[in-house]
C-alpha cells in the first residue's frame, strides 16, 4: 500500500498517511485521529519512490565510451604523434595569459 499526503485546510498541517490507493479521506480526524482539527483534507502530488531493480539502472552496467585502459592508450598514441611531429609539451611558465 502506498503512502500519501493529505494537507489539512484549516490548520494547514501536513499529514502522511498510509492506505490503499482507492482509499480517500475526507477530515482531518480521519487521516490523524488523535487530533482535534475537524478540516478538510486535500491529498497532495508528490514524488513516487521509485526502485529500479536488474541491470543496467547503475553506471557499472551497460558503460558507454571508452575504457580507462583505452584513453590512457589513445592519449600515449596522440602525445607520440605529436613528439613526432616536433610539438614539446608548454609547461605553466611558458603559456602567455588569455587576452581579452
Amino acid at each position: 500500500m502506498p503512502t500519501y499526503d493529505y494537507e489539512c485546510q484549516k490548520c494547514k498541517k501536513i499529514i502522511e498517511v498510509y492506505h490503499s490507493i482507492t482509499k480517500r479521506l475526507k477530515t482531518h480526524k480521519e487521516a490523524d485521529p488523535e487530533t482535534k482539527c475537524t478540516g478538510e483534507v486535500v491529498r497532495q502530488f508528490g514524488n513516487p519512490e521509485v526502485v529500479f531493480k536488474g541491470k543496467g539502472w547503475t553506471p557499472k552496467y551497460g558503460k558507454t565510451g571508452p575504457s580507462k585502459r583505452q584513453q590512457e592508450k589513445q592519449f600515449n598514441e596522440m602525445n607520440n604523434q605529436l613528439n613526432a611531429m616536433g610539438v614539446k609539451e608548454a609547461s605553466a611558465d611558458e603559456v602567455p595569459p588569455p587576452t581579452v
